[in-house]
């Protein structure tokens, strides 16, 4: 079977039992999966695939389609059926004959299916377990950080720790001075937010500002937040970075208490 038949028979079985399945209640983390694969610029580039998975758009399976045939043609037959499998691996349930049997060739073309196949049990370990977020994309991202610990990409999770900081971050500074002082958080000539080293200086800058709603934002919270922004910088940008469990343990409390600090201080601005 041809390489681009094996992607597309791969992408239809997926949003068969994800998108088309009313009993599917998660959302593919492609940021998660392609940084797993060091290609994240490629799910970024493709286009309409986070929007219109985020509005539950009629093209999203064909969106899916674009993302796996341009890992396909900008780095190969290799990286691409790999990307392919490790997608399905974990976002299929493979113990159930019944989705095996959907496409029985698919899977034994992709070698996943054979008696020596060894399914790895991921662990449910929440890293993260903060409420009270002021939107549901915070929430969908913290379940995203999750999965990325249990499945072992560590790298992953600072990137999207990193994301999830300074999406806060912008709330906050947009919630505090609205937009008479668009500025402080939005470039209007470039038509784009600050750069997060930028959004942090200003938040420093500011600091005082924020006291009455969170007294806990001062300089010591904004130096461990620039802390969590290097970490997100170096994993994103460097495919070979080596994090083990260890250094990303250490972190989670700090991590999970400047986080609670930003929520309070979000939703105390009212």
């Amino acid at each position: 079977m041809e390489t681009r038949q094996l992607l597309a028979r791969a992408v239809n079985l997926l949003m068969k039992e994800t998108y088309y399945n009313d009993n599917y209640n998660e959302r593919i983390s492609w940021n998660m999966h392609t940084q797993a694969f060091g290609v994240p610029e490629i799910a970024h580039n493709t286009s309409r695939l986070y929007r219109s998975q985020n509005f539950g758009d009629p093209d999203y399976p064909d969106t899916v389609m674009n993302l796996f045939i341009n890992i396909f043609v900008e780095k190969g037959e290799e990286l691409a059926l790999n990307f392919a499998k490790h997608v399905l691996k974990n976002e299929l349930n493979l113990r159930d004959e019944e989705v095996i049997n959907k496409d029985r060739e698919l899977f034994d073309e992709l070698n996943l299916v054979s008696d020596n196949l060894e399914i790895v049990e991921y662990s449910s370990t929440k890293i993260l377990n903060v409420g009270n977020y002021s939107d549901d994309f915070y929430e969908d991202l913290q379940g995203e950080i999750n999965k990325a610990y249990n499945y072992g990409l560590y790298s992953s999770v600072f990137v999207l720790v990193r994301k999830l900081l300074e999406n806060l971050v912008i709330d906050l500074l947009r919630k505090k001075y609205g937009l008479e002082n668009v500025d402080l958080f939005f470039n209007p000539s470039k038509n784009r937010f600050h750069n997060f080293s930028t959004l942090i200086e200003i938040l420093e800058e500011k600091q005082l500002d924020f006291r009455p709603a969170e007294p806990a934002i001062n300089s010591d919270l904004i130096e461990t937040i620039n802390d969590f922004r290097q970490k997100g910088n170096s994993s994103a940008h460097s495919i070979t970075l080596n994090i083990k469990k260890e250094d990303l343990d250490e972190k989670i409390e700090d991590l999970e208490h400047t986080i609670k600090i930003l929520v309070r201080g979000l939703n105390n601005l009212g």
